[in-house]
């Protein structure tokens, strides 16, 4: 973060002569002893401070995202050790025959849409990742596979996932190539054109109309479930709104709410 930091700050040497500016402006009328004791202690104090707000921020947010993958997990495994559970439960406390048979068709419908939702978007961003790790590979990226696996991991949330992996490889581009700055764009640069293409004609093409659901809706299923339970919550908003979304296709009194979710 402090060579991050460093080479950012030579990139916008307007912005460090304002600050000079600035600092400037508060020294009139000091004294020059004052002006002296005042350059000695207020850049140490300055270091001091950022760079503990930026220790501290990074460190909770590390601890977020680990306790977010671990109650991911334990959701996981806990789903998947209770099996058909919750569709016995479910089966059971229908009144009618007919009712019983709607659940289990609908359940079984869910699970078939979720299984090839995510099988495709899986195969999707591997095939991402590849492409990503070569072209950061010829580029002369350091370790570009583990970029690419960071990229395919990151594409599975929608919207704040790929910018998100524009961020981290720009910032990949600044601590890799110091000598320009088009070459340092040129990691984000390449996964944003890869994005565009993957998102507006690979996805649409090999998920078909099944999928198309309002992009608004999308996002706000997003921040709901992301702001709700974080990590586990992102991961599982696009299941969550496919599986509300075949529910409504089969019951006619929740037929507004299918048109709303539809495209």
């Amino acid at each position: 973060m402090t060579e991050l930091r460093q080479k950012i700050q030579k990139l916008l040497p307007p912005g460090a002569r304002f600050s000079e500016a600035a600092a400037a402006v508060n020294n009139l009328g000091a004294t020059e002893a004052e002006k002296k004791e005042e350059q000695k202690v207020a850049p140490t104090v300055q270091v001091q401070v950022k760079d503990n707000h930026s220790s501290t921020f990074l460190i909770n947010w590390t601890g977020t995202l680990l306790v977010g993958i671990i109650e991911t997990l334990v959701l996981l495994y806990l789903l998947l050790a209770s099996g058909d559970l919750f569709l016995q439960k479910l089966v059971h406390v229908m009144p009618t025959l007919g009712d019983k048979k709607r659940a289990v068709e609908i359940s079984h419908e869910i699970q078939q849409n979720i299984s090839n939702y995510l099988f495709s978007v899986t195969l999707i961003n591997i095939g991402l990742g590849i492409v990503v790790s070569g072209g950061l590979y010829f580029m002369g990226v350091p370790n570009a596979a583990m970029w690419g696996i960071f990229v395919a991991a990151l594409n599975f949330v929608p919207y704040f996932g790929p910018v998100a992996g524009i961020v981290l490889l720009a910032a990949v581009g600044l601590l890799t190539f110091d000598t320009s700055l088009w070459r340092a764009l040129l990691p984000p640069g390449w996964y944003l054109l890869l994005h565009l293409f993957e998102s507006n004609l690979i996805t649409p093409v090999l998920l078909g109309r099944r999928f198309t659901l309002n992009p608004v809706v999308i996002f706000i299923s997003l921040i709901f479930w992301t702001w709700l339970w974080g990590v586990p919550g992102a991961l599982l908003s696009l299941p969550i709104l496919v599986s509300i979304k075949v529910i409504s296709d089969h019951i006619p009194a929740l037929s507004p709410v299918s048109e709303v979710l539809s495209r």
